[in-house]
């Protein structure tokens, strides 16, 4: 498995690499993607905007709010976040197979002492 690790904390930038990375990068081998994102929401792809952020606060505060090319709620995410992708081959069985993509994780917590860490 590879490992990439970036310095940008624009989630514009993260996604966009991710989403560069799963269209261009040779994956013969995984790649495990890590980022942490200065204050944003992050919204599905069929989420309304509207119905999700309050625009007065973000406005306020210059949060970024972006969308994902996935589904799923919206996230807000901070500097105390970090965040992961899993960048692998389609093999077809693996779309909503939580515990595969977060099992290297979950080991990589118990071998740092968090032995409590599971998938819930």
């Amino acid at each position: 498995m590879k490992y990439l690790v970036t310095d940008s904390r624009d989630i514009r930038y993260n996604l966009a690499l991710e989403t560069y990375l799963m269209e261009h990068a040779n994956l013969e081998e995984p790649i495990l993607y890590f980022y942490i994102n200065s204050p944003c929401i992050i919204l599905g792809r069929n989420q309304n905007i509207y119905e999700e952020i309050n625009r007065d606060y973000v406005q306020k505060h210059q949060i970024i709010v972006t969308r994902r090319t996935s589904g799923g709620g919206a996230v807000f995410d901070d500097l105390g976040n970090v965040s992961f992708s899993f960048i692998t081959k389609d093999d077809g069985q693996s779309n909503g197979n939580f515990l595969k993509f977060t099992q290297p994780v979950i080991e990589a917590l118990h071998e740092m002492g968090a032995q409590a860490a599971e998938l819930v």
